[in-house]
């Protein structure tokens, strides 16, 4: 799910629109902001949060996960919200590397795993699927943190581990 948050009200024509996203949206932002006035910084959902927080200039938000828009709407720096858009967290492995994962279980032959930081909303939606099928423990000692989806995309396509855990459009991406 991406959570989209206004920021201030914008006059399109009149100055450039600064968005900070997802990285997980960083091709499909580009795509639809190519005919357009626009600043675009990508990143973790925590870290933009911070930034837009930090005073960072930003008219659209993008995020990954609610909480951080709910802690900039606290703060009164969202004027409006919506979520127009969702996402699919699935585990991606090198092609040739691994068997097919047909579930969770099956990352016991990997090496190395890649997923998102405990601060980034990939990295929490992992962790919650590893623990709901009694992996956590299991699993801990052949996690590779990254700070967001496409560093866990890169580790994955250099061979730094040999499954990650993506979004489904960071797949499409570069499968």
């Amino acid at each position: 799910m991406v959570f989209i948050g206004f920021c201030l009200p914008v006059d399109a024509h009149a100055r450039t629109v600064h968005i900070l996203a997802a990285s997980s949206l960083t091709e499909a932002m580009e795509e639809s902001t190519r005919d357009h006035d626009v600043s675009l910084r990508f990143g973790s959902s925590g870290r933009i949060a911070h930034q837009a927080l930090a005073g960072a200039p930003v008219d659209i938000l993008a995020l990954a996960h609610p909480v951080w828009l709910a802690e900039l709407k606290t703060q009164g720096l969202v004027a409006r919200s919506e979520r127009p858009l969702g996402n699919r967290l699935v585990v991606a492995v090198r092609k040739g590397e691994l068997p097919a994962l047909r579930n969770l279980h099956a990352l016991h032959t990997a090496n190395r795993i890649g997923i998102g930081s405990e601060g980034t909303p990939a990295g929490q939606y992992a962790r919650q699927a590893l623990g709901a099928v009694g992996l956590s423990d299991l699993m801990d000692a052949k996690l590779h943190q990254s700070s967001n989806v496409r560093a866990v995309l890169s580790h994955l396509l250099t061979g730094t581990t040999d499954a990650a855990f993506l979004y489904q459009t960071d797949v499409a991406v570069d499968p």
